[in-house]
């Protein structure tokens, strides 16, 4: 058996490219989904028009909703500290805001217990 590994080589306009491991090995080594597929992604970002700060997660197709969303809290600096409405925008697809208004700093978003659906995110807020 033949083992195959990863090609990395600088290019122009990405520091590292890297291929994939071929996945007909993938699939002899692993059938069905890869052990360690993400659950999906996480992003959140600042609205300075409305102040808010918005945290969206697309789950993974390998992934199946969970029964119940989580309790979510965010967590910023000077003790702030709030719960977040969670809202299904289609399937696979949440959002949830929450008012920060005018404070700056590390904000922590995160459910009361651990869930691959919806992973702690960290955003850093500083006013430009």
């Amino acid at each position: 058996m033949a083992w195959h590994s990863c090609v990395v080589a600088p290019t122009e306009t990405f520091p590292v490219r890297i291929t994939p491991i071929n996945q007909q090995v993938n699939h002899m080594l692993f059938p069905g989904p890869m052990p360690h597929a993400q659950a999906g992604e996480a992003t959140a970002e600042y609205s300075s028009a409305s102040g808010e700060l918005i945290v969206e997660y697309r789950l993974s197709r390998h992934l199946e909703e969970p029964a119940r969303i989580p309790d979510i809290f965010a967590f910023g600096p000077g003790g702030f500290q709030r719960p977040l409405k969670v809202e299904k925008v289609a399937e696979g697809f949440f959002r949830e805001r929450v008012r920060i208004e005018d404070r700056q700093g590390l904000f922590r978003v995160r459910p009361l217990e651990e869930s691959r659906a919806f992973p702690e995110v960290v955003i850093s807020h500083q006013k430009t």
